[in-house]
């Protein structure tokens, strides 16, 4: 007798923007479907019928009355055609509304990735919309990027408009949304109103809830407004913890000459130019740049840099020492190894 495994195995190709995408409402009935599961002689099924999907399932269904019978049977079908599921009817290309249906899951492809959603989490969802964009983030936040699809990309999957996705959203992004989303705010670039793509995750490491927590309330709504036009004036004024007062024009020449950029370790110092540059709004190309340099870090150089020592550090909750901050990694070594890595690259 096989494990019982109590999650919804869903695919990654549900969410290419192709023949293989699921809608807000297949998706859901899909993860109906897979959590109603059985098990019957070492099989995986679901015996259920199309009225009982119709008075069971908690989700919004398209169609008035007797229609939303004939939307939820072409969504079995569809369900079928792109392989997320199988079962055979009494007559082909129909199910009556009370024809029992034995339904299976394409899950046993293990070269396909997929991500898995707790029953306990889908349980508390009721509105398919809520419930596609949970598990999308879900599965950026699984390989650990943020964003990939534009609002309006994602509005277009979803079939909803802009307007609607950003409140949709907004309404997940809460203290008392659950489940619920982080979303960070992209950043402006440079001298303009051209704002970055924002960020989504469904769960965060300690280390990045305390920086969204420091950046956002628990409404989701910035603790700074962010300028959308010229980012600061050169002659403006900033406080900074590790140099003290400086105007941003000096603020940019210590960016310009940190090792960023020069292939060579990295030091607190430069950890902290930018954050300072991020907190202040003084460089969001650089701030990116960075961004991406630290995630190649992380993963090439883990040994070497205690990033989340040095966010300690950053926000005050630990002292700099001269092993962790001036030598700029954790085991002392040869170096040569990294000599040369541009983490931009």
């Amino acid at each position: 007798m096989s494990e019982i495994k109590n999650f919804i195995m869903i695919f990654k190709r549900s969410f290419h923007n192709n023949e293989n995408l699921l809608s807000p409402q297949q998706l859901f009935i899909y993860a109906f479907l897979f959590r109603n599961r059985q098990q019957f002689e070492n099989e995986w099924v679901t015996n259920i019928s199309v009225n009982s999907i119709y008075h069971q399932i908690k989700c919004k269904i398209d169609g008035a009355n007797t229609k939303k019978r004939i939307s939820i049977t072409s969504d079995l079908l569809s369900l079928r055609d792109k392989g997320y599921l199988m079962f055979t009817e009494i007559q082909q290309g129909q199910i009556k509304k009370d024809e029992n249906l034995s339904i299976t899951f394409s899950v046993n492809n293990e070269e396909e990735t997929f991500i898995t959603i707790p029953y306990s989490i889908f349980d508390k969802f009721n509105s398919r919309e809520k419930f596609w964009l949970y598990t999308y983030f879900s599965y950026n936040t699984f390989r650990g990027c943020g964003v990939d699809k534009s609002q309006k990309e994602l509005s277009e999957m979803l079939g909803i408009s802009k307007s609607k996705l950003i409140y949709t959203i907004d309404s997940m992004n809460r203290e008392d949304s659950d489940p619920r989303i982080y979303k960070f705010s992209g950043s402006y670039v440079n001298g303009s109103k051209i704002q970055e793509e924002n960020e989504y995750f469904s769960s965060l490491s300690e280390e990045r809830l305390t920086e969204y927590n420091r950046l956002y309330d628990e409404n989701g709504a910035p603790r700074h407004k962010r300028s959308k036009s010229k980012l600061r004036s050169d002659d403006e004024i900033i406080d900074t913890s590790y140099y003290g007062q400086l105007t941003v024009r000096e603020m940019r020449k210590c960016i310009k000459e940190s090792k960023w950029q020069k292939g060579v370790p990295l030091t607190y110092e430069d950890y902290a130019i930018y954050k300072f540059s991020v907190d202040e709004n003084i460089d969001t190309i650089f701030n990116s740049r960075c961004k991406k340099g630290i995630e190649t870090l992380k993963s090439y150089a883990s040994d070497r840099y205690d990033f989340e020592y040095w966010e300690n550090v950053y926000l005050g909750k630990c002292e700099l020492t001269e092993k962790k901050g001036l030598e700029a990694y954790i085991n002392p070594g040869n170096f040569d190894d990294y000599e040369g890595v541009n983490p931009f690259d």
